[in-house]
This record gives structure tokens, sequence and C-alpha cells, in this order.
């Protein structure tokens, strides 16, 4: 996103807790380079990934369609250890 600018508040991006999962304008969160990891959904695609100094994570769709290949799914986040543990829903 072109001039998107990094709030300092991150409430002035999505009036959200910074510990909160945010739904749709990650990439912009996660380009920003001031959050160590961005929880995201929108895509039910599982992501884990370092982006930058920043760590994308996406758990997956919970509700997927008759032809999808990935089971619908969870994630844990450990923030003490960085470990990440994807779970089937199935």
């Amino acid at each position: 996103m072109v001039g998107w600018v990094c709030p300092t508040n991150p409430r002035e991006a999505s009036g959200l807790d910074p510990e909160a999962v945010h739904h749709g304008t990650s990439q912009a969160i996660v380009g920003c380079g001031d959050y160590d990891y961005v929880l995201h959904g929108h895509t039910h695609q599982r992501v884990h990934r370092t982006e930058g100094g920043t760590v994308r994570i996406n758990p997956g769709g919970v509700a997927t369609g008759p032809g999808d290949d990935e089971p619908p799914g969870a994630v844990v986040l450990d923030t003490d250890t960085g470990d990440v543990t994807f779970h089937d829903l199935r």
C-alpha cells in the first residue's frame, strides 16, 4: 500500500489491541516492521514465515469447502520460544 504509515499506536490502524488478531490489511502491518508477530486470516491458507523482522502466521481456514486439500486448522504460538504449532481440526 503506497503511502500507508505504520501508526505509533496500533489502535489508530485497527481499533484493536496490539495482541489482537487482525483481518484484512495484514501486509501493511507486516511491512511496517514494528511488530514481532502478525497473526491474520482472510486467505484461508496456512502461513508461517518471517518477513523482515516480523513473523507472519495464518492458521488457515476453519470453514473449508469440499474441494479444499487443507483441513480446517488452528495455530498455537508460544511467545516465549517462538514455536508455532499447527493443528488439524478434522
